[in-house]
């Protein structure tokens, strides 16, 4: 976003969606002492609560135990966020943009190409495509069109019939976090969340955090749309790391993402 995203470095402005055939232009768019008991299995439903935590002192992913171990004699710690970096993607921020006691969340590639992952993400943008439809707008990536709140303005209000008093196309950093509070305060009114309880934030949204994003968005469709056939007890593993004074730590865990059926 304009104001920079604390997760990657991307584009300063949102980007344009354009027509079927690339004709006219369309609204602009906008993101552990122990390991997991081996009887859990991605895409079974086991009992587990969302957002259980399974820790471990460094992630089971290949050579990354190994780079964070060295990372904490010295070893650049850089290397280790390209390890659980996606195929395709850009680099996370260096290590020292993490203040001490700070905590972000990372999808490893294995999470991002799960196919049931893959399939609730189509699932969410066919649904947004279809309700906008009138309007001209355009989802082609969760994760990089919903941050500056002008999806999630124009689909609150469809699928709420209400009218919310917001700049309709904002342009800088901070007016997008303008809208996007507006936009989110009333979501969570209309859903009955407490801000200190939802699974997603103003800035989760902004820094283009699509696990909030989607939390976010499987909530407005269970509450507005109920019998969207979106996939079941969708499960991710991510990683959580944190800097300390003592280096780089990381925890696995679980995100439910859609209910057992």
């Amino acid at each position: 976003p304009p104001g920079g995203s604390s997760l990657q470095t991307w584009p300063s402005g949102p980007a344009a969606a354009t027509g079927p055939r690339g004709s006219e232009p369309l609204t602009p768019a906008s993101r552990r002492p122990l390991g997991p008991p081996a009887t859990w299995e991605p895409g079974t439903c086991f009992g587990l609560e969302p957002r259980t935590t399974i820790r471990d002192p460094w992630p089971s992913f290949p050579g990354v135990g190994e780079a964070a171990r060295a990372g904490e004699a010295g070893m650049e710690p850089e290397s280790l966020y390209n390890l659980l970096q996606a195929p395709g993607k850009v680099d996370p921020p260096a290590a020292e943009t993490l203040a001490q006691g700070e905590k972000r969340k990372y999808l490893p590639p294995t999470s991002r190409k799960d196919p049931r992952f893959e399939e609730l993400q189509k699932a969410l943008m066919e649904w947004i495509n279809t309700e906008l439809l009138p309007e001209h707008i355009v989802v082609r990536s969760l994760e990089e069109d919903m941050f500056d709140g002008l999806i999630l303005h124009h689909l609150f209000q469809k699928l709420a019939g209400l009218k919310l008093n917001v700049e309709e196309i904002a342009l800088t950093s901070a007016s997008q976090r303008r809208k996007l509070t507006v936009v989110l305060e009333a979501a969570n009114k209309s859903l009955q969340v407490e801000e200190s309880q939802a699974k997603w934030s103003v800035e989760s949204i902004f820094n283009k955090d699509l696990l909030a994003t989607l939390h976010l968005l499987v909530a407005l469709a269970k509450r507005f749309q109920p019998s969207l056939p979106l996939p079941a007890n969708v499960q991710v593993e991510v990683i959580t790391m944190e800097s300390t004074k003592s280096g780089l730590k990381s925890e696995k865990s679980v995100e439910q993402l859609t209910e057992c059926r």
